[in-house]
């Protein structure tokens, strides 16, 4: 599987950067220079493939892909 369609975004990580892998949902650091795709943008994250490995990076985060910031919700109440 390649993991990665046509419509993915290919990005290079400009700083490193915190992640949550998928779907373990271990915290890991991705490493600037590290290059990845962009799979899915929804809500305030986004997911991403990278070696092999899908991972989450949240919104706040999206700098470090080059992507659009996208804060987190204001909390509900």
């Amino acid at each position: 599987m390649s993991g990665f369609s046509l419509s993915s975004e290919p990005f290079t990580l400009l700083r490193d950067c915190n992640a949550v892998m998928v779907p373990q949902g271990d915290g890991v650091s991705l490493p600037a220079g590290q290059i990845g795709y962009s799979l899915l943008a929804r809500g305030c994250s986004f997911t991403v493939y990278v070696e092999g490995n899908l991972f989450r990076i949240a919104g706040v985060d999206a700098d470090a892909c080059a992507f659009p910031l996208r804060p987190a919700p204001a909390a509900r109440r």
